[in-house]
């Protein structure tokens, strides 16, 4: 007597959701305030948005969202220039 034995394919659907960071304005003038809205965060206590000079890796000012997936900061710029914010 032959036993297949037998395989069942299961499907894993995963809720990923891409995270999106956006600001109004990218260039501003010293000491202004940069508002950044952001959506889709893992929401995890440790993670944080960056503030950049654009084109840098060097992390000028970081802020925590609080575990918040979603919501907004508000950054200050101690330098005209441009600048991108990354979540990490």
């Amino acid at each position: 007597m032959y036993n297949e034995d037998r395989k069942e394919l299961q499907t894993l659907v995963l809720n990923v959701s891409i995270p999106r960071i956006s600001v109004f304005r990218e260039a501003v003038a010293t000491c202004e305030r940069i508002h950044v809205f952001y959506s889709g965060a893992p929401g995890l206590d440790k993670d944080w948005i960056g503030m950049y000079r654009t084109g840098s890796s060097e992390v000028i000012s970081r802020q925590y969202p609080s575990g918040k997936m979603d919501g907004n900061l508000t950054f200050s710029a101690s330098e005209a220039g441009s600048y991108e914010f990354r979540l990490i």
